[in-house]
């Protein structure tokens, strides 16, 4: 996955058409503290277009209770909570733990919910009412099935290889990863080295995994800034922008 310095406005600006901007000068973030430095890209990013960030904190890996948190949160009018990169287990705390506390903030971006293990985690779907979910690929749970053939051979071979394996991001970078080697060594020659297929790999200038994610260039390390938006309506994953595939 081509990574460039900066981080993408695309789900921030979409939540600020929704809500608004003065909804987005309240905005509060939950971050690992091992991921400072793709914090601080989000930061920026979001400040970009107005955000403004009045409470934000790193917590460590090991960490399951955010309500003083989200007390913290609830007392200074948060209205927009972010958690982009927390893993669904942090994610799950927060969401029971702000309804304990009454605090149902209007948006809580995250990129990670979109997994098959979410809602039993969670328990009440409703609790993520106020989810706003942004993925950079297919709705590989099966909503895009039929348009994205690939996410059906995927599955397949997931529950063959590990029976009863939850399907998450990993699973579909990992997938993505080994189409992505097996193009470079088809380029590599009939007796592929290792500087063989890394020059071939650098002369991939188009990729999408079959349709799994928008085109990319790993060659020249240029990414794709299109995401789908998702929504939590009756305990179901709903596409919500774009409305479809294509």
């Amino acid at each position: 996955e081509p990574t460039q310095p900066g981080d993408a406005t695309t789900v921030y600006q979409w939540v600020k058409n929704k809500f608004g901007a003065k909804a987005v000068q309240k905005t509060a973030s939950l971050w690992g503290s091992t991921e400072q430095f793709d914090y601080n890209e989000q930061a920026n990013a979001m400040e970009s277009i107005g955000y403004k960030i009045i409470y934000n904190r790193g917590f460590s890996p090991f960490e399951t209770n955010f309500t003083s948190d989200i007390l913290r949160m609830k007392a200074e009018g948060v209205e927009v909570v972010d958690e982009t990169d927390d893993a669904v287990s942090d994610l799950v705390d927060f969401l029971q733990q702000a309804n304990q506390q009454n605090f149902h903030p209007l948006a809580v971006i995250n990129g990670t919910a979109y997994d098959s293990s979410f809602f039993s985690s969670l328990g009440n779907p409703s609790l993520a009412s106020n989810l706003v979910i942004y993925e950079p690929d297919a709705m590989y749970l099966g909503q895009d099935a039929k348009s994205v053939p690939e996410i059906t051979l995927m599955t397949k071979w997931l529950q063959k290889v590990h029976p009863g394996a939850s399907m998450n991001l990993f699973v579909v970078d990992g997938w993505a990863s080994g189409l992505l080697f097996a193009q470079a060594l088809q380029k590599a020659g009939s007796n592929p080295t290792q500087a063989s297929f890394l020059t071939a790999l650098k002369g991939v200038t188009s990729f999408n995994a079959n349709g799994l994610f928008p085109t990319v260039d790993p060659g020249q390390k240029v990414a794709a800034f299109c995401e789908v938006i998702i929504s939590v309506k009756s305990g179901k994953f709903v596409r919500t922008d774009p409305p479809k595939t294509g």
